[in-house]
């Protein structure tokens, strides 16, 4: 029974085409590791004043990790986590050969990172194949509103993943705006004011709705990210707890807070009940619109926009064609390239993807999530476009004119084909 289990997991895992993203993980973690060797970036950080703190943020996000990998393991299906867990299988061993063939002097660290994360990911793999049992289903019950419910329906509907990565961006940026003294240009503080302002409202309005929903995961994604950007913000500066960052974090850690407090004091897990809908019953149309701000809202997508061009306009100085050339020739000695291009790639390549979904959503009957990410990464664009304007070259802000003209056409397109699907 126990050889049946292990081969039944290997082939759905297989035939669930989860082999694909192991690839990718494996590349991405065993790229990351090689370029810490090749660009001494552990000789760099261990020169800087906040080494623990950096160290002490690297385990918090790897125990994160590594915590809800076991859980996938535990899981008696195939799961995203499952990729992963054999990404960093992979990665190890790549890692491995790489140090063995091409690095001449190898450091304890860096054999002991092997060493980890080879065992580790074999254990979960051991595990994830003892417990595969697809036939046996757990049954969840969402009677109660407590605090277990509350997330385990947010990982139900959203995911870990993407969760995780937030938090790890908002960490990253909050540190590379401390470092590099990230600012908005002087022409661009209205615009700045606005976008900021846009945000807070979606807060405040968002709090009134009691089903969960994106705004409980982004939510989430940034009380992960409270404690490691409190370290980081904080004791990277040298006036620590007298600096204007300090008090960034506490107002921010304040926010958060009360509008977390106020979720767990109104949410609601009972089923969605359907709602007379007369006025929008004689235009399609205006369904569309309806359905689409009922089950994500125009205001998340607008706020998100905002924050995301903030994002990529306060980066993107930093993403020039000499950053590149110094990388690639790798004559830079500034390891602040490794958080900058995450959040960037993050950004870019979610836009990316979502642009990619939205086009293939397009003969969609319902609203789905590809109508989120078409709408999202229109406001992204075109937001981006009016931000970057002033001062960026020309074409940086074309390329997201561009954009936002495509998802405005694929939004038409959209539209229109609601309509026919409903008079059908």
């Amino acid at each position: 029974m126990g050889k049946e289990k292990k081969s039944c997991y290997l082939k759905e895992f297989i035939k669930k085409g989860f082999y694909v993203p192991s690839l990718f993980f494996a590349n991405l973690f065993s790229f990351l590791l090689m370029v810490c060797v090749e660009y001494g970036v552990l000789e760099q950080i261990a020169s800087q004043r906040e080494f623990y703190y950096i160290i002490a943020t690297l385990c918090y996000f790897a125990v994160i990790l590594l915590v809800y990998l076991f859980v996938s393991a535990k899981d008696k299906i195939v799961t995203f986590g499952d990729s992963i867990t054999s990404g960093l299988f992979l990665a190890s061993i790549l890692y491995a050969l790489y140090l063995v063939f091409f690095v001449k002097r190898i450091s304890a660290i860096r054999l002991s990172v092997c060493g980890v994360l080879f065992l580790v990911s074999l254990a979960f793999m051991i595990i994830a194949s003892l417990r595969f049992n697809p036939y046996s289903k757990r049954e969840i019950f969402y009677t109660k509103n407590n605090l277990n419910a509350y997330y385990h329906v947010i990982f139900k509907k959203y995911g870990f993943l993407g969760i995780f990565f937030t938090s790890i961006a908002i960490t990253c940026f909050s540190y590379v705006a401390n470092k590099r003294n990230v600012s908005v240009p002087e022409m661009k503080k209205v615009l700045t004011t606005i976008y900021l302002i846009i945000p807070l409202i979606f807060l405040i309005v968002k709090t009134t709705k009691k089903k969960i929903d994106l705004f409980d995961a982004t939510l989430f994604s940034a009380t992960i990210a409270l404690p490691p950007t409190f370290l980081l913000s904080v004791f990277s500066n040298e006036l620590k707890f007298y600096s204007a960052d300090f008090y960034a974090w506490v107002i921010a850690f304040l926010f958060i807070a009360f509008f977390f407090l106020i979720r767990l004091l109104t949410f609601d897990n009972s089923p969605i009940t359907p709602k007379e809908r007369k006025f929008f019953k004689n235009s399609k149309a205006l369904d569309y619109f309806y359905k689409y701000s009922d089950k994500f809202g125009f205001l998340f997508s607008l706020s998100t926009g905002c924050i995301l061009a903030l994002v990529t306009v306060s980066l993107s100085v930093y993403a020039t064609p000499s950053a590149f050339r110094l990388i690639l020739g790798k004559t830079t000695n500034d390891y602040m390239f490794l958080p900058v291009y995450y959040c960037l790639s993050l950004v870019l390549g979610t836009l990316f993807v979502g642009s990619m979904l939205s086009v293939i959503n397009v003969k969609a009957r319902k609203v789905t999530f590809g109508d989120m990410f078409n709408v999202t990464c229109f406001f992204y664009s075109i937001l981006t476009f009016f931000l970057s304007i002033y001062v960026i070259k020309t074409a940086f802000a074309f390329f997201f004119l561009c954009s936002a003209f495509c998802h405005f056409m694929v939004f038409i397109a959209r539209i229109k084909q609601y309509v026919n699907a409903q008079n059908k």
